[in-house]
């Protein structure tokens, strides 16, 4: 019994993954059981995670003001934008003022030569 107990315990430790992949400051870029689930937060002192953009992120690249995040909706199947103006982001609340979005491409284009937003630097595959 002991030994069924000890695999169980074995298993169920490693069944749970997770990883940061890409880091700015407070901001994170982590997966958790699955790469897919790649989503944005702002972490806390103690390690709570705020969450800034759900899954699935699939790009990101930031400056000194702006943080930008493409993002794919498996639910329509579209690519949506985001940024993060750094100094207006609340982070005591999911509803910040400092992100802006969800935007088409189109918008967006127009957005980040109006803004001087970065360029995405990491895309995730």
């Amino acid at each position: 019994m002991r030994i069924l107990f000890t695999i169980f315990l074995v298993l169920f430790i490693s069944s749970c993954d997770s990883a940061y992949v890409w880091e700015e400051g407070r901001y994170k870029v982590n997966w958790i059981d699955v790469y897919e689930n790649r989503s944005l937060g702002y972490y806390l002192d103690d390690g709570f995670k705020v969450p800034r953009i759900g899954r699935e992120v699939i790009a990101i690249g930031s400056n000194k003001e702006h943080i930008v995040v493409m993002q794919f909706d498996k639910t329509t199947g579209s690519i949506k934008y985001y940024y993060i103006i750094k100094a207006l982001d609340a982070v005591e609340t999911d509803l910040s003022p400092g992100i802006k979005g969800p935007y088409s491409l189109e918008e967006f284009s127009i957005i980040k030569v109006k803004n001087k937003l970065p360029e995405f630097s990491v895309e995730f595959k």
